[in-house]
């Protein structure tokens, strides 16, 4: 994708205030493109969501635009860029922590009327009101109070040296031996958070560690997705979180990305079955296509009916003699990949979809022919079955398996 980029570059190099409509619109125009006009099947949220948490990381505009303008107050936490600073704040008054932790209305209005200055300031503050209910200990208040700024950064007063190593305040006594000066006790955090160790961590990849560190923040109530709860439902216990992060763990991993997308499909629940159309289209019927007799919900169709009970029951079997392990019949097994700890890992492995490794791999129109034989053979048994490849004992199977190709099969009849 070569457009984030491209806005990234605006983001960091022009960064002026930006309203909320700015960014809707530019989530609509990307959603609009995803979509292709029409209604979207999965939230917008679980689109922007990382990888590791299930998502699908789509950009999220607003906290990329919030990343990028903190490279800017990163120089100003740390103070060590002079020459930029100098440009910066050549009419400043005070110190710049004296500015990033200004409370109440704006009193230096000289400082808010430079517009790089004040836009950046006013990103800062929606951050430090969201992440910070105390005051950081990398905060100066001499660098704050003095300007402009020609001391020696290494023996400037810091939050840090006010506190002993367990976090209290020092005895006021010890403080005047060591600065010869009174302080006040305030709300300080003994250690360094997240974000201060980004901020003042080394200066590499820090768009991409603000972006992921907003983000989870951004997203913290949204880890367990509706789509996670109807699956929970459907098969009758609770699907824990470490469970699910397996999943997601090795879809990352996963490079075929028509196998990735059967996945993610089936994850989302994306499939359209006919009780939902039926919503969509009131003349359509509700009923099931295979029995003809039961609703056709999600679940039912892919696994519940009994015309899909016998087709994964005949792949369950064939599994079996593949693999030489006994599977555990469960709809959790064979529509998301979540297997028992009996289970061997070579079989977790073998049981996802199939990997064909021969020195000459099968043509296009071979593969197809035997997508359609499986398809004769386990979900119309009554058409004349095509002849499978002969013998079947010969196709060499590793890291995945057979099951892509039962759930391709399936999903002709499914939607």
């Amino acid at each position: 994708m070569n457009i984030l980029p491209k806005f990234l570059y605006l983001f960091q190099t022009i960064p002026i205030k930006l309203n909320k409509i700015f960014f809707m619109e530019l989530n609509k125009i990307t959603l609009n493109f995803i979509w292709q006009g029409k209604k979207a099947r999965i939230n917008v949220k679980a689109l922007q969501d990382l990888k590791s948490r299930g998502g699908l990381a789509l950009p999220n505009w607003e906290i990329y635009h919030t990343a990028a303008t903190l490279l800017w107050i990163k120089d100003w936490v740390n103070l060590t860029n002079k020459r930029t600073l100098v440009l910066e704040g050549h009419d400043m008054q005070k110190g710049w922590h004296a500015f990033l932790w200004e409370s109440g209305k704006p009193r230096q209005s000289y400082f808010h009327r430079h517009l790089i200055r004040d836009s950046l300031l006013t990103n800062w503050k929606k951050v430090r009101k969201k992440l910070y209910l105390k005051i950081p200990i990398w905060l100066s208040p001499m660098e704050a109070i003095v300007h402009p700024n020609n001391l020696d950064i290494t023996k400037m007063i810091k939050y840090e040296n006010l506190l002993d190593p367990q976090g209290k305040l020092k005895t006021r006594q010890e403080l005047q031996d060591k600065y010869k000066q009174d302080i006040k006790e305030f709300g300080i955090y003994n250690k360094l958070q997240t974000l201060d160790k980004i901020l003042l961590g080394p200066s590499k990849k820090n768009i991409s560690k603000f972006y992921k560190y907003l983000l989870e923040t951004e997203l913290e109530q949204e880890i367990f997705k509706g789509n996670m709860i109807a699956w929970s439902r459907n098969v009758g216990r609770s699907i824990t979180l470490a469970e699910w992060e397996k999943i997601w763990n090795r879809n990352i991993k996963i490079t075929k990305s028509a196998y990735k997308e059967n996945l993610y499909k089936m994850f989302y629940r994306w499939h359209l079955p006919p009780s939902r159309l039926a919503k969509m289209h009131p003349n359509t019927s509700p009923k099931c296509w295979k029995c003809q007799y039961i609703e056709g919900t999600f679940f039912h169709m892919w696994w519940s009916c009994k015309e899909t009970q016998k087709y994964w029951q005949k792949i369950r079997h064939w599994l079996e003699e593949i693999t030489m392990e006994q599977i555990e019949y469960k709809p959790e097994s064979f529509l998301l990949g979540i297997f028992d700890k009996q289970i061997s890992k070579k079989s977790k492995k073998a049981l996802p979809t199939i990997v064909w490794k021969k020195k000459s791999p099968y043509r296009q129109s071979q593969k197809y022919g035997f997508i359609i034989s499986v398809f004769s053979t386990f979900v119309f048994p009554t058409f004349p079955p095509l002849p499978l490849p002969s013998p079947l004992s010969s196709l060499k199977l590793s890291s995945l398996s057979l099951l892509a190709y039962a759930k391709t099969c399936s999903s002709f009849c499914c939607i």
